[in-house]
Parts: structure tokens; C-alpha cells; sequence
């Protein structure tokens, strides 16, 4: 595309053609985009969805572990407040994240091309585990909230999912 400029007063003048390149970015914030594995090839997760991702079964005394990842999908740092993901409400008390393998995850603006348009987004990621603590035989479920801020501390809405995992009984001894 190009924008035409022509002199003031001059009905002679030829026009001068001014390249525009440009591209729109949606708006300056981060993004959490959350994934069912150790990264974002795996499955995402949807937001608040209510299908608890299944950590497994296990017996008392064997932890089970699982690995998340979390993308930043925006246009400016994500910066995670706390530093772990969070359990909001559960049954039992047998799950604890560790922390976010970085606490801050960039997400610099796309480089234009000379089309105007970017032909890559480069956005970064990091990990963190979620352990089920199997000392007491049942069921556990819980919600994890993962909380991130912008640069500037605009907080965004909180992004939410359930977990689930069985711990059974020892086996008998005989």
C-alpha cells in the first residue's frame, strides 16, 4: 500500500508515493495460555473449563507429579504474582505447585516485514509441577489459578482449571 502526497499549489507536480507498512496489535497486555504437558505442543487447556485434568492413581507413600506449561500469547511481559500457581478450592489438601521454572515471560512485539504484516510471533513459556501428596488414601480434586500481571500491574483475570488424582490404599501385607 502506498499514500500519495501531493504539493500545495503546484498543478504541475507530480505525486510522491509513500510506502506504509503497519500491522495492528490487539492491545499491550499479556496473555496466559495454559498446556497439559511439559510444553505448548501438548493439549491446551481451556480457561475454566470443568473437565478436571486426571494426574492418575497411585498408592499411598508414591507421589504422583505432573507438568504444566504456561505461554504468555500477548504483546507485552507476563509477570506471575505469586510465583506459584495457586489451588483456590479442593477437596483434601494433598496438592502444592512448585514454583514457575522463570517468573517472568516475554513476549516481545513482532518485527514487521516489508509487506507490513509479521511472519513469526515469537512468545515465550515456562513450566511448573503440581505434586499430589499421597500419605492418605482417597480422592483429591482442586482448582489451580494461575494470576499474572503486565509491566505496568494491570492484573489479569485469574486463569482457572481442576485437577484430580486417586491415591489407593497399600496393598496388603502378607
Amino acid at each position: 500500500r502506498t499514500l500519495e502526497v501531493w504539493a500545495a499549489n503546484d498543478t504541475y507536480a507530480k505525486p510522491i508515493e509513500v510506502p506504509i507498512n503497519a500491522f495492528l496489535v490487539p492491545n499491550n497486555l499479556p496473555a496466559i495460555q495454559v498446556f497439559n504437558g511439559a510444553n505448548s505442543t501438548s493439549s491446551m487447556i481451556t480457561n475454566g473449563t470443568s473437565v478436571a485434568i486426571d494426574m492418575g492413581t497411585t498408592v499411598v507413600g508414591t507421589t504422583l507429579t505432573k507438568t504444566f506449561t504456561v505461554k504468555n500469547s500477548g504483546y507485552a511481559e507476563l509477570v506471575f504474582n505469586p510465583t506459584t500457581a495457586e489451588f483456590l478450592t479442593g477437596t483434601g489438601n494433598g496438592f502444592s505447585a512448585a514454583p514457575y521454572a522463570a517468573s517472568k515471560v516475554g513476549a516481545p512485539f513482532p518485527t514487521p516485514t516489508t509487506s507490513g504484516c509479521p511472519t513469526t510471533l515469537t512468545h515465550e513459556e515456562t513450566t511448573f509441577t503440581v505434586t499430589l501428596d499421597a500419605s492418605t488414601a482417597g480422592e483429591y480434586q482442586g482448582t489451580l489459578s494461575i494470576v499474572g500481571t503486565s509491566p505496568a500491574g494491570v492484573q489479569l483475570s485469574p486463569y482457572t482449571f481442576p485437577v484430580k488424582g486417586i491415591v489407593e490404599p497399600p496393598p496388603p501385607t502378607l
